[in-house]
């Protein structure tokens, strides 16, 4: 089963993500600041993290760039659900380590087409392999 925290300060927007999110199956902890977020990271391990990047205390952005950092590959699969929606914003989010980024207002449907859509890229055989190889093919050459 996929075991996800959601990061999100707004009752209202973690609610329905957690609804909805255990409705497809999977194993859901919801916190509402940057700081339960890393105490929770710190104490139990998450296949996928939903962050909002303005919260109270430690960004998302902040968050996502310490998992990165981190040697532990604990944490598969990152989504950001944020409001911050300009091209810098969404390139930032995935320059410090996300793998989605999903802007809002959302539609309910799009953001649990991602969450699948992450977990089956991270269920397939020799996928971080297939990520390795794709990253190093990306890099120019020659500088």
């Amino acid at each position: 089963m996929l075991r996800a925290l959601i990061v999100e300060d707004e009752r209202d927007v973690r609610d329905l993500m957690t609804l909805h999110l255990k409705r497809e199956g999977v194993d859901v902890v919801a916190v509402e600041n940057g700081e339960d977020a890393l105490r929770q990271l710190a104490a139990e391990k998450f296949k996928l993290v939903i962050l909002d990047w303005m919260l109270p205390g430690v960004s998302g952005l902040e968050i996502c760039k310490r998992l990165r950092s981190s040697a532990t590959p604990d944490v598969v699969s990152i989504l950001m659900v944020t409001a911050r929606a300009d091209s810098a914003d969404v390139i930032a989010g995935l320059d410090a380590g996300a793998d989605d980024y999903i802007p809002k207002p959302f539609d309910l449907q799009i953001f649990l087409a991602r969450v699948r859509a992450l977990r089956r890229r991270h269920k397939s055989p020799g996928s971080q392999a297939r990520s390795s190889e794709r990253e190093s093919n990306d890099r120019p050459r020659g500088l």
